[in-house]
């Protein structure tokens, strides 16, 4: 007989093993194929695996499931224009942490970090300049410049 504990360290194993197996996944598929990777990490799968092990651990009180799933709808929104931003700042070459920067001023509202948006924008600036200034296309030192990077 399988005392309580030892459910509850059996089922965090399962979770932790399946979760970290479907992010592991999403991950190779990215390498290999970057639009299927990305189709893969919007799916429902990770919205499918949070409402089982919600259901699983919480299946006597089924609104918990139903206030888990309104809440995953609104969230949709956000995840949009989050994306959208991204994006278009990776459209500019700008680096990854500037990108998630941007993103996330862009769901915190127009009047949130306004010195992180000036800064965003200056850069982004610099790299569309550095993008647009040399007839191969590419000014490699104004570009890492405005990255913050000196070579």
């Amino acid at each position: 007989m399988i005392h309580v504990y030892h459910r509850v360290v059996i089922l965090m194993l399962a979770k932790l093993f399946i979760t970290v197996s479907v992010v592991l996944a999403a991950t190779a598929i990215a390498g290999r194929f970057p639009s299927a990777g990305g189709l893969v990490s919007v799916m429902p799968l990770t919205g499918a695996l949070v409402l089982v092990w919600t259901y699983v651990e919480r299946s006597d009180k089924p609104a918990v499931v139903q206030d888990l799933a309104r809440g995953a709808l609104w969230g949709i929104a956000p995840s949009l224009l989050f994306l959208g931003i991204a994006l278009l700042l990776l459209k500019w070459n700008l680096s990854l942490p500037i990108v998630l920067m941007g993103g996330l001023r862009g769901l915190a509202g127009r009047r949130c970090g306004s010195p992180m948006a000036l800064e965003l924008r200056r850069r982004a600036r610099r790299a569309h300049q550095a993008v647009t200034a040399s007839p191969t296309g590419v000014d490699t030192a104004l570009y890492h410049r405005s990255l913050g990077r000196v070579y």
